[in-house]
């Protein structure tokens, strides 16, 4: 099943969708044929938005613009096609990157050169991100700032 919750106020986000202790945002959740009624969910929306943003320091001559930011969830179950745990976010001209709304909870960050946008649907590719990202964590409602240097 897919939860979705529409219209949400205006500042407010979804936080959280869990039926039987699950998540459901983050794990898929299979509803037998025949079962009904389903199991009831408990939604939460929160007005507290977590981000990280930063800068990126690049080697040389090379603008920091050239570079995109990746982070997506320690938790290798997280690591599946529309996860909201896995975002990328491209720095602008004045090197700088913003990822807003993650969850809380523990993430690898990288800052690349050179990905499709179809590598984010496929866990090989954080395996191969994992050994050089820096592993962060973000608390609920977060504002933190994690500045990214590049070689050196």
């Amino acid at each position: 099943i897919t939860i979705s919750v529409a219209p949400v106020p205006p500042g407010w986000t979804l936080r959280s969708a869990t039926i039987r202790g699950t998540d459901v945002l983050d794990a898929p959740f299979e509803v037998p044929v025949g079962s009904a009624p389903l199991p009831p969910a408990v939604i939460t929306l929160t007005d507290r938005h977590s981000s990280l943003s930063g800068a990126i320091q690049s080697p040389g001559s090379q603008s920091a613009s050239a570079y995109s930011v990746v982070i997506f969830a320690a938790n290798r179950s997280q690591w599946r096609p529309g996860s909201r745990r896995v975002q990328a976010a491209r720095a602008g001209s004045d090197s700088k990157f913003l990822l807003k709304d993650l969850p809380p909870g523990d993430y690898f960050i990288a800052a690349l050169t050179d990905f499709e946008t179809d590598d984010l649907l496929d866990p090989t590719f954080f395996e191969q991100l994992m050994p050089n990202a820096l592993r962060i964590t973000l608390g609920d409602g977060e504002q933190k700032i994690q500045n990214l240097r590049i070689g050196g």
